[in-house]
């Protein structure tokens, strides 16, 4: 994982699940704090953790 942006929960499993959409969840490692995200609940996913829970085009998701 990256020290500059690491945070308390680096390395911690999180599961992800779309409010809007059924059976739509993915499992990732947290990797480290997201200082461009939008704000202090925003994640930055990987592209492949992205993919499994929503498309490019939708851009940013609000999951669980």
């Amino acid at each position: 994982y990256t020290t500059l942006f690491r945070s308390a929960n680096c390395g911690r499993s999180i599961t992800l699940c779309r409010t809007d959409v059924a059976n739509k969840c993915v499992t990732a490692i947290v990797a480290d704090e997201c200082p461009t995200c939008e704000n202090g609940t925003s994640l930055d996913l990987s592209e492949g953790a992205f993919d499994q829970i929503a498309t490019k085009a939708e851009g940013m998701v609000r999951p669980t």
